[in-house]
């Protein structure tokens, strides 16, 4: 999801997602641009369970990551 998604929260988003439970085991990820990569790091690639990727990245980057995150997801 998009940081900054128009007409919602996304927070309120994910919680609704992690409350349904068809959807509670789906990972989510936020993309932001108004944080960078190094502040991402900085500050820890998860807050409360929540991934965030910069806007910023190469696409295969993000595909690679992305794939990561599922792979992690499916190992659990």
């Amino acid at each position: 999801m998009d940081i900054k998604m128009p007409g919602r929260a996304v927070a309120d988003v994910a919680i609704q997602l992690q409350a349904e439970p068809s959807l509670s085991e789906t990972p989510v990820v936020f993309l932001t641009g108004t944080v960078t990569a190094p502040q991402i790091v900085r500050h820890g690639r998860k807050a409360g369970g929540l991934r965030f990727l910069p806007k910023t990245m190469p696409l295969e980057t993000l595909i690679a990551r992305l794939g990561n995150i599922l792979r992690g997801h499916a190992q659990r």
